[in-house]
């Protein structure tokens, strides 16, 4: 993953918001952060 997608995942996670469920903006950049993170895993075979 480039960094260019990053910067994209994670701007398109500021702009989420949930206020059903009570999530705020830090819950949602949270989120898109740890969905990130997950897919970094993942490209680099279950490696941290």
């Amino acid at each position: 993953m480039t960094l260019e997608k990053a910067i994209v995942i994670l701007t398109d996670a500021t702009h989420f918001h949930f206020p059903a469920d009570g999530l705020d903006f830090r819950d949602a950049l949270n989120l898109g952060i740890e969905a990130l993170q997950e897919k970094l895993q993942n490209d680099n075979g279950g490696t941290p």
